[in-house]
């Protein structure tokens, strides 16, 4: 992440100062986390240093795991997964969460455990369908490739229909 007010680069975000980060929209309709500059101390949900996309949620990813080492009750679990049957899907939940621009902290906190274990299960959620769908074109393409071998070889071992029947033998 690149601070828009000194320019300065952070490559690393340590728990410690990780609930601190907000959970904003991204620019592509994806989730996006904004940090404070660690130079400046600049921090603006909408405006600061922020990273998107695949990068965000593998912080999101591992921020919320960290928080939730200890696990969750079933009533909790079952509190969450309502959350997200509510919102109709893992996505839209990220997004109404992102679009209340929360840190992750506040997200976390007693009132709303139930929504950040939700959060946590989407984003991990929405990661598996991206790997799956991944893998699903790997397994078309590789199934083309079979296909295509499979009509060469079917024309090399078909006999001539046009050659006589002594000269095919």
């Amino acid at each position: 992440a690149v601070c828009p007010r000194c320019g300065a680069v952070m490559k690393k975000l340590r728990f410690s100062r990780a609930g601190k980060a907000f959970i904003v929209p991204g620019d592509s309709g994806e989730i996006a986390v904004s940090f404070t500059c660690t130079r400046c101390r600049y921090s603006d949900a909408d405006d600061g240093p922020r990273i998107e996309g695949v990068a965000a949620e593998h912080v999101l990813r591992r921020v919320l795991a960290h928080r939730h080492f200890n696990g969750a009750s079933e009533n909790r679990v079952r509190e969450a997964t309502g959350l997200i049957e509510q919102m109709g899907a893992a996505s839209a939940l990220t997004q109404s969460l992102a679009s209340e621009r929360m840190r992750i902290k506040d997200i976390g906190g007693r009132k709303n455990r139930a929504r950040s274990i939700a959060l946590e299960i989407a984003v991990n959620d929405d990661n598996e369908r991206k790997m799956l769908e991944l893998e699903l074109a790997q397994i078309e393409e590789r199934w083309r490739e079979e296909e295509e071998i499979a009509a060469i070889v079917d024309g090399e071992l078909t006999r001539a229909p046009s050659l006589p029947k002594s000269i095919q033998s």
